[in-house]
């Protein structure tokens, strides 16, 4: 209707695809056909925010270079333009810790269970080491079905949860 309207979207969490996202929208803007491609392409301003604010240095340092192998590795040229340019640098001083733990089993049911032990275990070690207040914890997961499971075995081990769920209560 020759309204103006804002996007706003981040490339790098479009690597969520079983959440439904597509990196590929980023790549077609502005040109995305139809009727509306002119006034998306006059009006196009393609802002990179280059400073993230909320996580800590760590965290950042490790995105960073997870991206840009993951370019120069695994996607297509295509798919580079969506990522290449995504370099940021951090503002928080604090230190964040990336942990990648790969699960080797056979049944959907076991992996979870293994991904659930590995989880716990490391929720148990932090406290134990006094490194992290459980409030500063985060979990994600593909599923609140797994959310919810996981939350039950956190609070049958006494260990507090606030989920998105419990706060709308």
């Amino acid at each position: 209707s020759g309204k103006e309207n804002l996007i706003v979207g981040d490339a790098k969490q479009s690597i969520y695809r079983f959440r439904g996202s597509e990196p590929d929208q980023f790549i077609a803007l502005p040109a995305v056909g139809g009727q509306s491609q002119f006034l998306f392409e006059s009006s196009y301003d393609k802002q990179v925010l280059d400073t993230n604010y909320r996580s800590a240095h760590n965290i950042i340092r490790f995105n960073n270079r997870f991206f840009k192998e993951l370019c120069r590795q695994i996607l297509s040229d295509d798919q580079h333009s969506v990522y290449e340019d995504l370099h940021q640098n951090t503002f928080a001083k604090e230190d964040g810790e990336v942990r990648i733990h790969l699960i080797e089993k056979a049944y959907k049911d076991e992996k979870t269970e293994a991904y659930f032990e590995a989880m716990l275990k490391r929720i148990k070690a932090l406290e134990a080491e006094n490194k992290n207040a459980l409030g500063e914890t985060c979990m994600l997961f593909r599923s609140n079905k797994h959310a919810s499971q996981f939350a039950s075995l956190l609070l049958e081990q006494s260990i507090d949860v606030i989920s998105e769920e419990s706060l709308l209560i």
